[in-house]
């Protein structure tokens, strides 16, 4: 076994003109280093977001070292991850640290992988914004774009996005450890579920409508079921796995729901959207609060 200390040597280098001396001085210290959890896992990634995961390391040395540099593997490094290190990033002895954050971009994937985009896949130049009307046509486009977004992501999120990264520190250089991609489909909204309300009584929720991504403005249209063309047909086809249980066979009775008020904050208007829907342009990481009436009549619609 390698003595643990210091070694100091020097080391002659002569030829026929001169002599040199170098000194030489080594330390050798047991230990290891360990990112907790190896490998590191981006969850609930989609295009347009910037995931981050802390960043943690466990130093089994019996010295204290400063982080030098965390990047992914390859020349050049991959593009689409960054550190950004606590202050200061050092690595006490014997101890786990929190060193900083590490972040994925997901703007840097590849167009083709981009399961997000209103083009993808969708032959014609209509574009989702000129169906703010609600015209005829508009639920096959829906149908038609979802479709297409939903079995795109499906196929790239049955693989994970495997990543290499190497940790340099000031006495430790390229400790290699593992992070990992998870796709996901991005969720604006949770159910509203209301309570047991007596006929002819209402009863109110906050229904809150967030943007998710942190790149990019989400455009969102709020329409009810009674002011959507062919609702019911839509709601019956939607993909298994975007379908809500509540779903299941229900109809809603025209007057039962109604908009009573909303966050005029982020709200837009123009000639071109239908007069019984709500539309908003709700910037990246932040969200919009709608007030939703729930008042039940005296017979059921199946």
């Amino acid at each position: 076994m390698t003595q643990v200390g210091e070694t100091r040597a020097h080391v002659t280098l002569r030829t026929e003109y001169e002599t040199i001396e170098i000194s030489a001085h080594m330390r050798v210290e047991h230990g290891s280093l360990q990112v907790t959890p190896d490998p590191i896992i981006f969850d609930q990634c989609f295009p347009g977001k910037v995931c981050t995961e802390a960043l943690r390391v466990q130093s089994l040395f019996s010295v204290a070292m400063a982080v030098t540099g965390v990047s992914g593997v390859g020349v050049p490094a991959d593009p689409r991850l960054s550190f950004s290190p606590a202050a200061p990033p050092l690595l006490p002895p014997a101890a786990t640290t929190h060193l900083g954050t590490l972040s994925f971009d997901t703007q840097l994937l590849p167009p083709e992988d981009n399961y997000l985009a209103t083009t993808h896949n969708v032959t014609g130049a209509t574009r989702w914004q000129d169906t703010l009307e609600l015209p005829a046509h508009c639920p096959d486009y829906d149908l038609s774009l979802l479709a297409a977004r939903y079995d795109h992501y499906r196929n790239l999120s049955s693989r994970l996005l495997n990543l290499s990264l190497r940790l340099d520190t000031t006495e430790v250089r390229e400790h290699m450890f593992g992070a990992r991609v998870k796709l996901s489909w991005p969720r604006l909204a949770r159910d509203l579920v209301f309570p047991l309300t007596q006929v002819g009584n209402t009863t109110q929720r906050s229904l809150l409508v967030s943007n998710p991504g942190t790149q990019q403005p989400l455009v969102v249209q709020l329409v009810l079921e009674t002011a959507y063309p062919s609702a019911a047909s839509v709601l019956d086809n939607l993909p298994p796995g975007l379908k809500p249980e509540a779903l299941a066979g229900a109809q809603s009775i025209p007057g039962e729901f109604a908009v009573d008020s909303v966050d005029s904050q982020y709200r837009t208007s123009g000639p071109h959207i239908h007069r019984d829907t709500w539309v908003f342009v709700i910037p990246p990481g932040t969200n919009t609060t709608v007030r939703v009436d729930f008042t039940p009549s005296g017979w059921i619609n199946y």
